[in-house]
């Protein structure tokens, strides 16, 4: 597979504290010269995916208040400014049904959410610096 163009900028919508904080420990793990940004629901997301500069991928979580992450993929994937973003899932649900909706509504990858730090690490060299899962051209 052809290596991924590191992104410049990536959003993760997750309102988990832990999670977040694991999510930005690991990414500072990699040396990747990109800029995060963080949303806490579904709703936040889409508004800041709205904002210049663009972003180039979107980490989501599922479960949220205000708008969850089956909620925040679809209208992602119906704006036409923002349907070329790819989506890596991050749930902490490894339920097979969770898994089919998230690619039906557009996910490029899911993951169930790790509970160790170096899991996390691996997760995010193999989208970011390996381009696994991500085409390249999008």
């Amino acid at each position: 597979m052809d290596k991924f163009i590191i992104p410049a900028r990536i959003l993760l919508v997750d309102d988990d504290e832990d999670d977040i904080s694991l999510f930005s420990d690991a990414l500072s793990q990699l040396s990747t010269p990109l800029t995060c940004t963080v949303a806490r629901n579904g709703r936040d997301g889409i508004i800041k995916a709205l904002m210049p500069p663009p972003y180039v991928l979107i980490f989501m979580d599922l479960n949220m208040p205000i708008m969850n992450g089956y909620e925040c993929m679809k209208q992602i994937k119906e704006n036409a400014h923002l349907n070329h973003i790819p989506i890596i899932v991050l749930s902490t649900s490894a339920n097979v049904y969770e898994l089919e909706k998230s690619k039906l509504l557009g996910a490029s990858a899911y993951f169930t959410k790790p509970n160790d730090f170096n899991s996390w690490v691996n997760i995010l060299n193999d989208v970011l610096i390996l381009g696994k899962y991500v085409k390249k051209d999008l």
